[in-house]
C-alpha cells in the first residue's frame, strides 16, 4: 500500500457483481451463518414487552385460549422465536429462512420444540408458502431482514 493512501473497506463492487451475489445469495448467507453460528444476534427478549398485545385477545391482556400463530420470515437461528415461545405457552410458530444452515441451527437449538415450531427452508420471494402453511391461518407475521455484503 502506498504511503498516505488508505485502504477502502469494503472493497469496491465490480459492475455486474450484484447479479452474481443475487444468484448465489443462499451460498454466501450459509458461509456467513456457518462463521457466526448462533452468536450473530442476541435473543430478542424485548419482544414480549414490545409485541405482547399481538399475542393476547383483549385489552386486559388475557392470553389467547387457543393460542396465536406466528409466521417468522427470515428466522435465522431463532433469536426471535425462542423468547416468544417461552413467553406464550400456546403460541405456534411457522419459521422460515432461505438458508438451510440457519434452519438446521434452529432445529438443533436445545429450546427447539417440533410440536410448537414448524421450521422450513423457503425463499418467500419465489416459493409458494401454502406448500407449508395452510392459507389464512396466521395471526402475526414478523420479518427481520439482515443485509450484509458478502
Amino acid at each position: 500500500m502506498e504511503c498516505g493512501r488508505r485502504r477502502r473497506y469494503p472493497p469496491p463492487v465490480n459492475l455486474g457483481s450484484e447479479e452474481h451475489y443475487e444468484n448465489n445469495a443462499t451460498k454466501y448467507w450459509n458461509i456467513s451463518t456457518s462463521a457466526t453460528r448462533t452468536r450473530f444476534f442476541k435473543d430478542r427478549h424485548y419482544l414480549e414487552k414490545d409485541w405482547g398485545a399481538y399475542f393476547v385477545d383483549d385489552l386486559c391482556g388475557t392470553a389467547s385460549p387457543n393460542g396465536k400463530v406466528l409466521l417468522e420470515v427470515g428466522c435465522g437461528a431463532g433469536n426471535s422465536i425462542f423468547p416468544l415461545v417461552s413467553a406464550y405457552s400456546k403460541l405456534y410458530v411457522h419459521a422460515c429462512d432461505f438458508s438451510p444452515l440457519a434452519i438446521e441451527l434452529l432445529k438443533y437449538n436445545v429450546d427447539f420444540r417440533g410440536d410448537r415450531v414448524n421450521a422450513f427452508v423457503t425463499d418467500v420471494a419465489n416459493d409458494d408458502l401454502s406448500d407449508e402453511i395452510k392459507p389464512s391461518c396466521v395471526d402475526v407475521i414478523t420479518l427481520f431482514l439482515q443485509t450484509r455484503c458478502p
